[in-house]
């Protein structure tokens, strides 16, 4: 099973280094599955398990590059990205973690480049969005919008599903 993660870079003029971490700290109490491991059962199933693991977090400095290129908004050429993310393993292993923060800060120029990348079994685009809105928003003292997530999830198999059911429900199936 190869999914692979959803690598980004946002670019900004300024980062407080600190609070990006407690906004990190702060997201992850609300996206406590971020900081699980991944459990495969077999081909088709698999659970994440949640665990007290830290998410990486690097701080680099690039004095090389004079500042951040002009590019359009989404880059298709993983090459330029690839040294702004440390990328999660497309199969990862039950000790590698789900989500990766690095952030590089271009010294000509003084910006700073944060790299996400996101393990896409976590969730899908709508899932990634909404962490890193809540990022964001804490990050900039806001609270996050609504709703909040929920990660109460279950494997339903066919002949536990039917056991489960009440049976004056059955004929209605």
């Amino acid at each position: 099973m190869v999914l692979g993660a959803v690598d980004n870079v946002f670019v900004y003029p300024t980062l407080d280094i600190k609070q990006l971490q407690n906004a990190i700290g702060h997201t992850i109490s609300l996206w406590p599955i971020v900081v699980g491991r991944l459990c495969i059962i077999d081909n088709e199933h698999y659970s994440i398990e949640l665990s007290d693991n830290p998410i990486p977090f690097t701080y680099v400095e690039n004095d090389e590059l004079e500042r951040w290129p002009i590019l359009p908004v989404a880059v298709g050429d993983r090459t330029i990205l690839q040294p702004f993310v440390d990328s999660v393993p497309s199969e990862p292993t039950r000790d590698d973690p789900l989500v990766r923060f690095k952030v590089t800060r271009l010294v000509r120029s003084n910006e700073y480049v944060l790299g996400v990348s996101f393990y896409h079994m976590l969730g899908d685009a709508d899932s990634y969005i909404h962490f890193l809105s809540d990022l964001s928003r804490f990050y900039q003292g806001l609270e996050p919008l609504s709703p909040k997530p929920s990660f109460e999830r279950h494997l339903w198999i066919k002949k536990d599903a039917f056991r489960a059911i009440d049976s004056s429900l059955m004929p209605l199936l």
